[in-house]
């Protein structure tokens, strides 16, 4: 599958309601198409794919100039083969693929992990609304819930689901406390955010 960003429009079980949702989507849309996830068999629908990250939220956030008013998300889809570089605001930035681990809990957890798990759990689904829903509940309940990590998965939750202010909040939260951390990715999105945003100075 070719690498790049797809706006993802809905997530089907069936193949048959996948292609059904395909076929609508073509009176609207240029080049709607599907995607199966390799371990779920989920079948992913985009309306359309992209080459450039900025130019996938511009589409979501102009909800396709007005033809499409439904809840969308973006996918990226990296190339393991090969090393993608993104150029930004006069910078370059290597964009590698990660792999993300997490370490056996106790039985007895706090809510906190609890809810993180489940927050982990969604993301990992790609159900990035619910998702960005629980991390913000855990950053609600105090500073000491602010690592890295979390903070990180709260703004690429909010990304993906195109809820660019609230992307742009966390991203920005990363950047001051965390810059040295911070990833090509973050701060590819982060970019993304700050133009989204109108902060065209910043980025």
């Amino acid at each position: 599958m070719e690498a790049g960003y797809y706006i993802i429009g809905g997530v089907f079980g069936e193949k048959a309601n996948a292609e059904r949702f395909q076929t609508k989507l073509k009176s609207k849309f240029f080049n709607p198409g599907t995607l199966q996830h390799p371990e779920k068999k989920l079948h992913q629908v985009y309306l359309n794919r992209y080459d450039e990250g900025a130019d996938a939220v511009a589409a979501c956030i102009s909800k396709f100039e007005g033809k499409y008013l439904d809840k969308v998300w973006i996918l990226e889809l990296m190339n393991p083969n090969k090393q993608s570089v993104i150029e930004d605001s006069g910078e370059v930035f290597a964009e590698n693929s990660r792999t993300i681990t997490y370490s056996k809990r106790s039985v007895q957890r706090p809510v906190n992990d609890k809810l993180l798990e489940k927050a982990n759990l969604y993301f990992d689904k790609m159900w990035y609304s619910e998702a960005a829903e629980i991390y913000e509940t855990v950053l609600a309940k105090g500073q000491a819930n602010h690592s890295h990590k979390v903070i990180e998965r709260a703004a690429d939750s909010h990304y993906f689901n195109t809820n660019i202010e609230r992307a742009f909040y966390w991203y920005d939260y990363l950047y001051r406390n965390y810059r040295q951390e911070m990833s090509a990715n973050n701060i590819f999105r982060y970019a993304h955010t700050l133009k989204g945003t109108g902060k065209y100075a910043r980025s």
